[in-house]
């Protein structure tokens, strides 16, 4: 597809717990070009930051908790700036889209902390899962009320494998978002909640299929939440397939 492919570092969670240079220079040795980070395994920013520059990869984007009123934002702005990242990813609650109230409270909150990124030069993306999808608001999915009221500098960071989970359409979400969609998650697997993921062309996502209707997007970036194989194999296949589909 010819964009360069980068993995979200939750994938190897376990692994990095251990060891987590040597699963960067694994990840290196694969071919992957680029990382987003989920959470630092106790090394401070810096350290961290340094320890992927040392690979010859580069940090993508980082995903962060969900702003909440406990959450101290300049601290998190201040590590996220030392890890020179400038794209911010959040995944938006299932608790979200049970009501309109909860709906109408939480994205206030989520266009108040992207408006404080964007005064520091950062980006929010809205990461989805498959409740954006099955859930109803006021007759429209969880997606389209985000798509309708969160702030337009909000960008979304669209997860194949739940889109499909959900009962969304890559299609109609490609006609619907545009380039609003800036980062995808490509993933593959049985599209069913509670079972484990495959490698790449595996499962039932139609992957090429999905990556042609994103042109834009500047990263293919791959993400395996849990798989009943070896995982780093796993990761191996996915980049492989990428780079002949």
């Amino acid at each position: 597809m010819n964009k360069p492919i980068g993995v979200q570092l939750y994938s190897v969670r376990l692994q990095a717990a251990k060891d987590l240079p040597g699963v960067l220079n694994h990840l290196r040795d694969m071919g992957f070009k680029g990382v987003e980070l989920a959470g630092l395994h106790g090394r401070k920013p810096a350290e961290f930051r340094q320890l992927v520059k040392d690979t010859g990869m580069e940090i993508i984007s980082s995903h962060v908790p969900f702003p909440s009123p406990s959450q101290s934002i300049d601290t998190l702005m201040e590590e996220q700036q030392a890890l020179g990242v400038r794209d911010l990813v959040v995944s938006c609650p299932s608790k979200m889209f049970q009501n309109r109230a909860d709906f109408d409270a939480e994205v206030n909150t989520v266009n108040v902390f992207a408006k404080k990124l964007a005064a520091a030069g950062m980006t929010l993306h809205l990461h989805n899962h498959a409740h954006e999808f099955s859930s109803r608001l006021d007759g429209q999915s969880g997606f389209e009320c985000l798509l309708a009221n969160a702030n337009p500098s909000i960008h979304f960071e669209l997860d194949l494998y739940w889109l499909q989970t959900g009962g969304g359409n890559a299609q109609t979400v490609a006609a619907q978002a545009g380039q609003r969609i800036h980062f995808l998650h490509v993933k593959d697997g049985p599209c069913v909640a509670g079972e484990p993921m495959t490698a790449l062309g595996q499962g039932k996502v139609n992957i090429p299929a999905a990556l042609s209707l994103f042109p834009w997007v500047p990263w293919h970036i791959i993400e395996i939440d849990a798989c009943a194989g070896d995982m780093m194999d796993a990761l191996r296949e996915s980049i492989r397939y990428l780079e002949i589909n």
